[in-house]
């Protein structure tokens, strides 16, 4: 599974894009850099196709995060900056 996230480095939001080829459950979490789960994003099901998700960044600290997905049996994450 591709994982996008734009733009990056961003300042008040994100968008997180991914391809499902089948119907899962999708858990997408926000991770500091020393692997403190921020936030959990989405923990939802999808349907197959390109799925779009926006994340509101206004309440995180400036920094560099990861964001990981994880839907049935396939993991990826990719870096964030995150600016003012």
């Amino acid at each position: 599974m591709k994982l996008k996230i734009y733009p990056n480095p961003a300042t008040e939001f994100a968008i997180v894009e991914f391809e499902l080829q089948q119907g899962e459950n999708v858990n997408i979490n926000l991770v500091s850099s020393l692997g403190q789960q921020l936030a959990c994003v989405s923990n939802e099901p999808y349907q197959p196709g390109k799925q779009q998700i926006r994340i509101d960044l206004g309440k995180y600290p400036v920094g560099i995060f990861i964001l990981t997905i994880h839907a049935g049996d396939i993991f990826n994450s990719g870096k964030l900056s995150i600016f003012r």
